[in-house]
């Protein structure tokens, strides 16, 4: 048998194999958000969940992996629409008479499952006030000002015309792989076999290993040097759109248990987001120093609850309403 006859044959038994793989995977349900992977115990043990990819309040059902946002939001799913948001779909020509406000944060800029988030209430007492604004959500939990500047770039499509901007407990997580250099090991692989399930598999399997052997010191997420080069992109990417940005400090309350938890790190994020926002002079709400010490709008630590929602809806109502210059 000739040799190209071999290189045929098992051409052909591996193609087989793998749409064969492919199938059974698709048939089984299968798919992979890294929200689902766990981080080893070691370093799990005195930091509770410190990892990105640690097993999250929602798993993976509602998030699916994304080759440029790690993961997204799964369409139709959940609280979220045709378009992957929070909140009402948009058409894709604008009218004259519209007034669209974006958010792009994390999980409290999401908000939960089950009750309406601030970006709910906000969009109802503008409403209330006659003005014809929509306000559509795409923050995800989880996220970072990495993930947020992707976002970012793919709603500019939408023509906003406001964006608020909420991100700072996740980038200060101390993890074993940064969001960047997390994503950097997933770049060779072609965005046109990305939603194969086969493939899918094999990052799965890339990112257990990497996570189980990564050895050396923790670092955050996003550093701060990252976090103001992505918050400033937005900036100036929302600039030559024509686009407002509104900058928020995250809030958060209580003391930090582990010299290695996020919120040891986080008032230097908030901080530097003041420091942003007046240099690059664009708006800026310190809805931490809103809800400082006042565990009775949280949830937790560092999600609000019901109570909390609807007091920050209306800090940032009222800063709008100062600021949208007579907008109907």
């Amino acid at each position: 048998m000739s040799k190209c006859k071999i290189l045929l044959i098992i051409v052909s038994a591996l193609f087989i194999s793998l749409s064969a793989s492919e199938v059974i995977l698709r048939l089984a349900g299968y798919d992979y958000s890294p929200l689902k992977l766990k981080e080893p115990e070691e370093l799990v043990k005195g930091l509770g969940k410190t990892d990105y990819r640690l097993q999250h309040s929602y798993s993976d059902a509602y998030c699916v992996y994304d080759r440029l946002l790690i993961w997204r939001p799964i369409r139709n799913r959940g609280i979220f629409n045709a378009q992957g948001f929070r909140g009402k779909e948009l058409a894709q020509i604008k009218h004259s008479y519209e007034y669209r406000v974006f958010i792009i944060g994390d999980s409290n800029a999401c908000g939960p499952l089950n009750e309406p988030g601030w970006g709910e209430y906000l969009e109802l007492r503008l409403r209330e006030e006659g003005h014809r604004i929509s306000v559509t959500n795409a923050s995800c939990w989880g996220y970072t000002s990495y993930q947020g500047l992707r976002r970012f770039e793919e709603i500019i499509r939408y023509e906003p015309d406001l964006v608020l901007i909420s991100f700072g407990a996740n980038d200060a997580h101390r993890v074993k792989v940064s969001d960047e250099s997390y994503m950097a090991t997933k770049r060779w692989i072609p965005s046109i076999i990305n939603k194969s399930r086969v493939v899918r598999l094999g990052v799965a399997l890339i990112d257990a290993l990497l996570i189980t052997t990564k050895k050396g010191r923790l670092e955050p997420r996003v550093s701060l040097q990252d976090y103001k080069r992505n918050l400033e992109r937005i900036i100036s990417l929302a600039d030559s759109n024509k686009i407002k940005v509104v900058l928020l400090t995250r809030p958060f309350i209580g003391e930090s248990e582990h010299p290695l938890l996020w919120k040891n790190f986080a008032p230097d994020y908030n901080e530097l987001i003041k420091q942003i926002a007046y240099k690059n002079k664009v708006g800026m709400i310190d809805i931490y120093a809103y809800f400082k010490d006042k565990e009775e709008y949280f949830y937790d630590e560092s999600h609000f609850n019901t109570a909390g929602f609807r007091l920050c809806a209306d800090i940032i109502y009222n800063y709008l309403r100062e600021n949208l210059n007579g907008q109907k």
